[in-house]
């Protein structure tokens, strides 16, 4: 299963550098997948860390100057509203659990930093770069502030992915079948649980029209 995953990425991709690099920058994939994946594929434990750092930070960065605007223009659509608003709720959700530490400025965006790379440096399903990066722009941190939490959270999460690879290099082949299958059941129950709340607001408008 894990030769079938690695081939799969290398026919999109045509080698496992590239490929290493694509991976990490996919939401839910991210490090927890690109290293063990860049592994199996025969780059060596550092190369992989280096080069899924190098994929995580860059598309945090493109995130985090992006998200917003992506989410605007998709709640002029009709079609994406209720799905950019679901989107807004549950990083708001996640933000207000970083982000609720009081105290001067300088001690918030302390808390706020520290708040993101702990968020992202735990490499578990709904956690990351992603999720992380999109929390830091909707607890509107500066990018300074933002990126020190983004960089420390990528460094400790693949620091943490890249021993256990080490560690557990001879079952690599059972590791990346084994995240991956987690990645698939994660990725379906967010999108089921995403057109269910988007179900679930067009009914509620719907109500309130007939209501009308």
């Amino acid at each position: 299963m894990a030769e079938a995953i690695i081939e799969f990425f290398l026919s999109i991709f045509g080698n496992i550098e590239l490929t290493t690099f694509v991976v990490s920058a996919i939401p839910l994939v991210e490090l927890r997948g690109s290293i063990p994946l860049g592994v199996g594929g025969g780059l060596h434990p550092l190369v992989s860390f280096l080069l899924s750092y190098l994929g995580t930070v860059t598309i945090s960065i493109l995130l985090f100057f992006l998200l917003k605007p992506v989410l605007n223009l998709l709640k002029r659509i009709k079609i994406f509203k209720n799905l950019a608003l679901s989107i807004e709720d549950h990083i708001r959700s996640k933000a207000e659990g970083v982000g609720d530490k009081e105290g001067t400025e300088g001690r918030e965006n302390f808390y706020k930093t520290m708040g993101v790379a702990l968020f992202i440096g735990v490499p578990l399903p709904m956690t990351g770069t992603w999720t992380g990066t999109a929390i830091a722009v909707f607890l509107d941190m500066k990018f300074r502030h933002a990126i020190v939490g983004i960089l420390l959270g990528n460094l400790m999460a693949g620091s943490i992915l890249t021993l256990l690879t080490v560690f557990f290099e001879p079952y690599i082949d059972l590791i990346i079948t084994i995240l991956f299958a987690i990645i698939a059941v994660v990725i379906l129950i967010v999108v089921v649980k995403f057109l269910l709340k988007s179900f679930k607001k067009n009914k509620d408008v719907q109500n309130d029209m007939t209501k009308k």
